[in-house]
């Protein structure tokens, strides 16, 4: 990440605006059990809720921010059940802008 962000400076001129990416294999396995804990752990929250709390738990949040990219747009898709866990997101896109 750190090397597209150096390009665009080099480039453009500056950074991007946003870093677009989407959950697979062990992020998206990651993000849904961190969000099923946010669930069973704020009943009065939104799936939105969720998701910001459960991005942020995870290494692909984490390494975002820490480049300065800490606002995440999330868009969560076609909920499913898996390993017991009940209506999670099968997929996750998410943009990270810079803080």
């Amino acid at each position: 990440m750190r090397k597209v962000i150096s390009y665009y400076i080099k480039t453009k001129g500056s950074p991007p605006i946003g870093l677009p990416g989407n959950l697979t294999e062990s992020n998206l396995e990651n993000f849904q059990k961190e969000f099923d804990k946010h669930r069973k752990s704020n009943h009065n929250g939104t799936k939105e809720d969720w998701a910001q709390a459960a991005i942020r738990d995870i290494s692909f949040g984490k390494a975002r921010e820490k480049l300065g990219y800490g606002i995440f747009e999330i868009e969560l898709l076609e909920y499913t059940n898996i390993n017991g866990i009940k209506n999670i997101p099968r997929k996750v896109n998410i943009i990270s802008r810079p803080t």
